[in-house]
């Protein structure tokens, strides 16, 4: 009898043993590293989403990215949970890809800003009609969330800028070099365009210099220019980041560092137009010495 006892005591105790070991497996399948890591990434996916929804940046294609995550990440659980191998790869994958747009966003939000406060201060001077294209361009890739893209553009728009400056300057200089008498000319022979063509270009290559003087400094005024908005930049990030706690150090830091990068190329190309100008303000000199010779014999 007592024998039975004891059998039925282990039997009872084995039971209790097989119940705890499958109970510790189910939640062990439900918290793996894999599980977990999977689940970090979608929350870092969160906190890039947010820091657009701070900035007014639009977040369509990152809500579709993080939505894919989380639904893939949730038919992998229920596999797991159901003892089957799981893979969380592609939801690893969506994951990370919505702080990769974010980071291209980010950067593009910045770029932008700068350009549009270089452009709105340009047109005050010159008409940048010509180029509605280019800017529409850069406007609908951003607002398109195509971030990639806006950067690129970009760059395109202010080559596109210099590019109109300098044929305006060149007009500009010439109908404010060239007489009424010319104008006259040129407007009631307009059939002899030979003939006006060749005095066109005899006035170009008489008044050349002046042209690229003036180009010169028109091109220095447009990146003291853009250094000081750059500059201001700097300071209004600052005042948000240290000031009213609107960013996050790493949002700072690239800002920062994009000015701080823009800054270092204007930099550059101001001593290179100092040295032109200056060379070409030499060669004035001695040409205007050798006329003075000329004149003294």
């Amino acid at each position: 009898m007592r024998a039975n006892k004891y059998f039925f005591l282990m039997i009872l105790a084995m039971g209790f043993l097989f119940i705890h070991f499958n109970l510790v497996s189910a939640l062990s399948r439900g918290t793996s590293n894999q599980s977990l890591g999977a689940v970090s990434l979608i929350d870092d996916a969160k906190i890039c989403i947010g820091k657009m929804q701070s900035l007014n940046i639009s977040t369509a294609r990152v809500n579709e990215s993080y939505n894919k995550a989380v639904e893939l990440y949730e038919g992998q659980f229920l596999q797991e949970q159901q003892g089957k191998k799981a893979n969380y790869a592609f939801a690893n994958d969506s994951a990370l890809e919505v702080c990769t747009i974010e980071g291209n966003a980010i950067k593009a939000n910045d770029e932008l800003q700068v350009f549009l406060e270089f452009y709105n201060n340009a047109n005050k001077e010159i008409n940048l009609s010509a180029m509605d294209k280019e800017y529409g361009d850069i406007i609908a890739s951003f607002s398109g969330e195509r971030f990639e893209d806006t950067s690129r553009l970009i760059d395109i728009g202010y080559q596109r800028i210099s590019e109109i400056q300098s044929s305006q300057t060149a007009l500009n200089l010439f109908y404010s070099t060239t007489s009424q008498g010319i104008k006259n000319f040129l407007k009631n022979n307009w059939k002899g365009l030979s003939i006006g063509g060749v005095v066109v270009l005899l006035i170009l290559i008489f008044f050349w210099k002046a042209i690229v003087k003036f180009r010169i400094k028109r091109k220095l005024n447009y990146l003291n220019l853009q250094k000081q908005t750059l500059n201001a930049l700097i300071k209004r990030t600052q005042l948000d980041y240290f000031k009213y706690n609107k960013m996050s150090e790493t949002e700072y830091g690239i800002k920062i560092e994009k000015f701080r990068e823009l800054i270092r190329d204007v930099d550059r190309q101001i001593p290179l137009l100092k040295e032109n100008m200056i060379k070409l303000q030499k060669k004035n000199a001695v040409i205007e010495e050798k006329k003075k010779s000329r004149r003294r014999k």
